[in-house]
């Protein structure tokens, strides 16, 4: 069975319409769902209706156990961070999972959370670092390495502190390249109209507004990460189906103002296609853009064949997909490749003399990156088909 054939019932079954004695190859199947992070949800469809002793219940009985409890250990501690800032001063913004669980979007046993995710006012996010820094939290050691210190100061985005088995990532702007920030001015002042405060079992949470929420995530899918998975687009279907008063107009407005046209057009579009995803295709219309097939063919490619690919690749060809003409894209090009020579200096920790070598070598990483990308590709799959293959046939044999 081929690979766009084990997705197609892969998605028939999130979808609930297929009966789960038709399906054949539950390897792949399994596989896929793994590699998508939505192996949590198919166990929860399936495990009612399948033999205990079937290996796609056991493969999973024990991820779903542990993936919940994992979750309530976040959720609790989301109630103490979010208390620990407020009693501090500070409004900490909920984002992706944690933002759905929180209004009922997403459950508990179905939705998988990695960490917390919390967007901080950029002149609040030093302070809040100290204050979980204080209370128990550590900052990653990987990030102390890669980072020097005074670099983390003035210019880190993302920054993830560690508090027994769970993680809180810290972020002070909702784009984390800075090129693009500069260039679509969306940024924390953007969001501070729209929020929305709700009350979950007694605690006061701020939360980003649906079109926030959504435009986020869609970011999030497709300029931050090395992998395009289903999870996020099943993110994007629920903002859409469990709010009945979904603003679309609210949607193409902000889409078009910040240049998230196009990336909203391609979420929507596999949104839909893959979850049935209700559309108001009429104002969809009104989003300013000129379709790329080719682009389109990119996107389902990896979707479709979970390829492991260089995210910097990924990140670049969705940016100038992205942009409408070519003087955003030559002033995102310059915000790139030439930040300012102090970014460059505490960023890399060189003198200013070394700086133009290393702008040159940003060019050149860039030339190679195709190549690199093709690679890497093929190594990755390799390697996570080696480990879900080894987990299945370990689990068969038991």
């Amino acid at each position: 069975m081929n690979g766009t054939m084990s997705m197609n019932e892969l998605l028939n079954l999130l979808n609930e319409d297929i009966d789960v004695y038709e399906v054949k190859n539950w390897f792949e199947i399994c596989q896929l769902a793994q590699q998508h992070n939505v192996h949590i949800l198919l166990y929860k469809l399936v495990k009612d209706a399948l033999p205990e002793d079937h290996y796609c219940p056991r493969l999973f009985q024990l991820q779903a156990k542990r993936s919940l409890e994992s979750n309530l250990l976040l959720i609790s501690l989301s109630k103490t961070v979010n208390s620990l800032f407020l009693r501090n001063g500070l409004t900490p913004v909920f984002l992706k999972g944690m933002d759905l669980l929180l209004k009922g979007i997403a459950k508990i046993d179905e939705r998988p959370l990695a960490d917390i995710d919390l967007l901080i006012a950029p002149e609040n996010w030093l302070n809040a670092i100290d204050v979980l820094k204080s209370n128990g939290y550590v900052i990653d050691k990987h990030y102390i390495d890669q980072y020097p210190q005074e670099f983390i100061k003035k210019y880190g985005s993302n920054l993830p502190l560690q508090y027994k088995n769970a993680e809180v990532e810290i972020i002070r702007d909702p784009l984390t390249m800075n090129a693009f920030r500069k260039l679509t001015k969306w940024d924390f002042n953007t969001w501070k109209p729209n929020l929305v405060k709700i009350n979950n079992q007694g605690s006061e949470y701020t939360l980003p507004g649906e079109t926030e929420s959504i435009i986020y995530i869609i970011n999030h899918m497709l300029l931050d990460h090395n992998q395009l998975r289903l999870i996020w687009l099943r993110d994007i279907h629920l903002s859409i189906e469990m709010n009945k008063s979904f603003s679309f107009e609210n949607l193409v407005k902000t889409a078009n103002k910040y240049k998230f046209a196009k990336l909203v057009y391609i979420a929507l579009f596999f949104s839909k296609k893959y979850f049935k995803t209700r559309i108001d295709e009429e104002m969809l219309k009104n989003l300013e853009i000129k379709i790329d097939s080719s682009f389109l063919d990119f996107i389902q490619k990896i979707l479709l064949n979970n390829v492991t690919t260089n995210m910097t690749d990924v990140r670049h060809r969705s940016y100038k997909y992205m942009l409408n003409n070519r003087k955003d894209l030559l002033l995102f090009s310059l915000y790139h490749f030439f930040p300012c020579f102090d970014y460059m200096k505490k960023r890399y920790g060189i003198k200013s003399y070394q700086v133009p070598v290393r702008y040159l070598k940003r060019i050149f990483s860039v030339l190679k990156r195709k190549e690199t990308a093709e690679k890497k590709t093929l190594k990755e799959k390799g390697k996570v088909t080696a480990v879900i293959t080894n987990q299945i046939e370990g689990h068969a044999s038991k």
